[in-house]
């Protein structure tokens, strides 16, 4: 139980810095912080964490960025949640790629409807 614990609370504290860092518009000390959590812990980023870093690269305009995280995200196995789908579709329509908004959007009625 310890060591659940332990792990929340790391996975917490790293989510809120990265919160923090996107939210002051410092996208690779955000990136940077992930990588800490991975080498020097040795936690792995959760969806929570892909979540966050997601979103706020999709908030600031750099979808490219926020599917590199998706991708990466799946590759560990993660799956896609309600919130990180409403991310990636807001990133879309910010850029005007309605297309692939609506393609996320069939997506995620099939997924959780």
């Amino acid at each position: 139980m310890l060591q659940f614990y332990k792990y929340f609370s790391f996975s917490l504290t790293y989510t809120l810095l990265i919160k923090g860092y996107f939210k002051e518009g410092m996208l690779e000390e955000a990136h940077k912080i992930l990588t800490n959590m991975k080498d020097m812990h040795g936690l792995e980023a959760d969806e929570a964490v892909y979540g966050v870093l997601i979103d706020a690269y999709c908030r600031h305009g750099k979808i490219e960025d926020a599917i590199r995280m998706k991708d990466e995200m799946l590759s560990l196995g993660l799956k896609k949640n309600l919130f990180i789908y409403n991310a990636l579709i807001s990133g879309y329509c910010k850029i005007g790629k309605m297309k692939e908004a609506e393609l996320l959007v069939g997506e995620m009625d099939e997924r959780t409807g």
